[in-house]
């Protein structure tokens, strides 16, 4: 990612070279905007690092505290999840990931017990 995949307009960044071979344009929120406004645009990209950097100090940040069986991709599990508790379809859900079909993004939206416990208690009939 470079600062010209960067749109602080739009608050969107594009994407390049996804595993699906297409561009993927993806919306960020007001924190990101302001992290973006508070960084030094010292060079091309806003993150120069290597390709597992994230990964690497992710895996050693949880292993501090003895978190067992997590990854950076865990966060897509907990994003699904949150995003279709929170009442957002599982199509939305699945353009927000980059996923090619809604059967993926089914698999990470984990829904908890309490959450269906919660929508039928809701019903008046």
């Amino acid at each position: 990612m470079t600062w010209d995949d960067v749109d602080m307009k739009g608050g969107r960044i594009t994407f390049r070279q996804t595993k699906s071979g297409k561009n993927r344009l993806v919306p960020f929120n007001g924190v990101l905007t302001d992290v973006f406004r508070r960084m030094e645009k010292t060079g091309e990209k806003p993150f120069p690092f290597l390709p597992d950097f994230v990964t690497k100090t992710f895996k050693k940040y949880v292993k501090e505290p003895g978190v067992k069986d997590m990854s950076v991709h865990s966060l897509r599990h907990t994003f699904a999840s949150h995003r279709v508790m929170a009442g957002v379809d599982i199509k939305t859900a699945s353009k927000l990931l980059g996923h090619s079909s809604d059967k993926f993004t089914e698999m990470y939206a984990h829904l908890k017990p309490n959450h269906l416990r919660a929508v039928v208690d809701h019903l008046q009939f």
